[in-house]
């Protein structure tokens, strides 16, 4: 059986940089520059809550490494496509195929529970987007790229199945 699930449309334009605020709290020992580029459309179809925690990890992890810089970029359409790098150490080939698994932390001087890419690759596969991450060719840290395969969310299929 599959559940009436509510749905919310989640407004890039707003969203993103109530985030940041947030995070520039948290951080407010670092000197942090955003340099974000957020379509003014919306992302239909996904749940709030689950936009909310993807972006906050993939934020909130960004926010622990780079020497100043974090770029965010998120294309809204008909396929989504976000984007999250930073200039701080990045990490090696072996350390990316580790950090998405769940308890697995690079670094054990910087706080957290090695759960947030976890979650973020959760959330990813739930949506059927795909996760990559790499080093990033402009600032040199970590890249995180998530982007829909279709058009089509999990919801959209849930939507397609009930009928």
């Amino acid at each position: 059986m599959i559940r009436n699930i509510m749905l919310f449309t989640v407004l890039f334009s707003e969203e993103p940089p109530n985030l940041i605020k947030v995070l520039q709290r948290i951080y407010q020992g670092k000197i942090l520059i955003f340099d974000c580029k957020i379509d003014q459309g919306a992302l239909g179809n996904t749940d709030r809550d689950d936009m909310l925690q993807l972006l906050g990890n993939l934020l909130d992890n960004s926010c622990k490494w780079p020497k100043s810089t974090i770029r965010c970029t998120i294309v809204t359409g008909p396929i989504l496509a976000i984007t999250i790098e930073d200039d701080g150490p990045g990490c090696s080939s072996d350390q990316i195929e580790l950090i998405t698994q769940r308890g697995i932390r690079i670094d054990e001087e910087i706080q957290g529970y090695g759960l947030g890419l976890a979650i973020v690759k959760e959330i990813a596969q739930s949506y059927h987007f795909q996760l990559h991450l790499d080093k990033s060719a402009t600032l040199v840290g970590l890249r995180v790229r998530l982007t829909s395969t279709s058009g089509e969310t999990r919801h959209d299929i849930q939507a397609l199945t009930s009928t």
